[in-house]
């Protein structure tokens, strides 16, 4: 019964993180824009800390945003499915799977969005980030049973 409440749970997180991506899209470019110039000012401040200064570019950004966004999906998917236990079903096809159709929708909702494009290339970006994470759970889980 806990495991059970556990993966509701898990699951629940899961599907409110795709309704975020997926809220994203809905933004219109100008405010996508936005928010990309208020992160690039945040990392900038934070790198001149450092005394560190390097040119960051909204393209930069937004693509870094993509990849990371998705590869926490990534994370969530893999345990997700690990944890739900399909019989049978490897949860690394079940990730790549689910992480191949969900940048697909994102990039569509998109479509939709005033002065938003679709864009193949974002696509495959979002699919590398999914990799990238359960990928890192799998070699993890790996190293600790070992």
């Amino acid at each position: 019964m806990k495991d059970r409440i556990l993966n509701i749970i898990l699951w629940a997180a899961i599907i409110l993180y795709i309704l975020l991506v997926f809220s994203n899209s809905f933004q219109s470019a100008e405010e996508s824009i936005k928010r990309s110039k208020m992160t690039i000012n945040i990392i900038e401040r934070f790198l001149e800390f450092f005394n560190i200064h390097v040119p960051i570019t909204q393209r930069f950004i937004r693509k870094m945003a993509h990849y990371v966004e998705y590869t926490l999906l990534g994370i969530m998917l893999y345990v997700g499915f690990l944890k739900t236990n399909f019989k049978r079903k490897k949860p690394l096809v079940l990730t790549l799977v689910f992480g191949a159709i969900i940048p697909i929708l994102d990039e569509f909702i998109q479509f939709f969005s005033p002065g938003r494009k679709c864009s193949f290339a974002d696509m495959l970006i979002d699919f590398t980030g999914i990799l990238t994470g359960a990928l890192f759970i799998f070699f993890i889980l790996k190293i600790i049973r070992t």
